[in-house]
C-alpha cells in the first residue's frame, strides 16, 4: 500500500516516508498541519488529472529531426499556428523570447520549455517534444547552455487559471525516470499512458 504520511507523537528515523510528530493530546495546531498536508496532496492529484487533458496526441512529436533548436521551435511554432493552438505572431515571440531570456531548465535531466506570452494561446495544452539527437538552449536567465531532447511548449491561458496544473507537470519532471519514460517513448500512446499511471 502506499504510505502518504505517518503520524506519531515521537520522531521516527530510518524511514524515507514523511513523518509529522504532533502532541500526545492533540491540539487544535496539530489538526491544522495535518489538513494543510492532506489539501497540498489533493491539489497535487487534481493537479495530476488535469495534467492528462492538457495532452493531446495531435500535439505530441516524438523523434524528431531537425538540424538545430532555431530550426525546432520554427516547424513546431508554425504546426500550432495553422492547427489553431496559437495565434498569428507566436513563432516570432518564440523565437525572441529564446534570443532574449532562454528556456532551458537545468533539472536532473535538462529540459527546454520554449514560449510566447499566454496572450498567443487559443486553446491550452502542454505540445511535448522529443527528439533524435541533443539540441541546444540557452539556460532560463543565464548565460550558458543546456543540452537535451525534452522540449515542451507550454500554451497556458492568459488569466493563468491552468498555472498550477503546469507547475504540477514540471514537479513531476523532476523526477529524473519520468523524463527518461518520456525521452524513450516511442508512440504517442504509449506517452499518453505515462499520465494515466500517475
Amino acid at each position: 500500500k502506499n504510505i502518504d504520511l505517518v503520524i506519531s507523537t515521537l520522531p521516527i528515523s530510518g524511514t524515507r516516508l514523511t513523518n509529522m510528530v504532533i502532541s500526545p493530546i492533540l491540539t487544535q495546531k496539530d489538526i491544522k498541519r495535518i489538513k494543510k498536508f492532506l489539501d497540498a496532496e489533493q491539489n497535487v492529484n487534481i493537479g495530476y488529472n488535469s495534467i492528462r487533458g492538457m495532452i493531446e496526441e495531435s500535439v505530441v512529436f516524438l523523434e524528431e529531426d531537425v538540424s538545430n533548436s532555431k530550426n525546432l521551435i520554427i516547424k513546431i511554432g508554425n504546426y500550432l499556428v495553422k492547427s489553431g493552438y496559437a495565434k498569428k505572431g507566436y513563432v516570432e515571440e518564440l523565437l525572441n523570447h529564446e534570443n532574449l531570456f532562454g528556456s532551458g531548465l537545468e533539472m536532473s535531466m535538462p529540459i527546454a520549455l520554449p514560449h510566447a506570452p499566454p496572450e498567443f494561446t487559443r486553446n491550452t495544452n502542454l505540445t511535448i517534444v522529443t527528439t533524435n539527437k541533443k539540441m541546444k538552449f540557452k539556460v532560463i536567465g543565464g548565460d550558458g547552455t543546456i543540452e537535451t531532447k525534452l522540449i515542451i511548449f507550454p500554451l497556458l491561458n492568459p488569466d493563468n487559471s491552468d498555472g498550477f496544473y503546469f507547475y504540477s507537470f514540471l514537479s513531476l519532471l523532476k523526477n529524473r525516470k519520468v523524463t527518461e519514460n518520456l525521452i524513450n517513448c516511442k508512440t504517442k500512446k504509449e506517452l499518453a499512458n505515462l499520465f494515466t499511471n500517475v
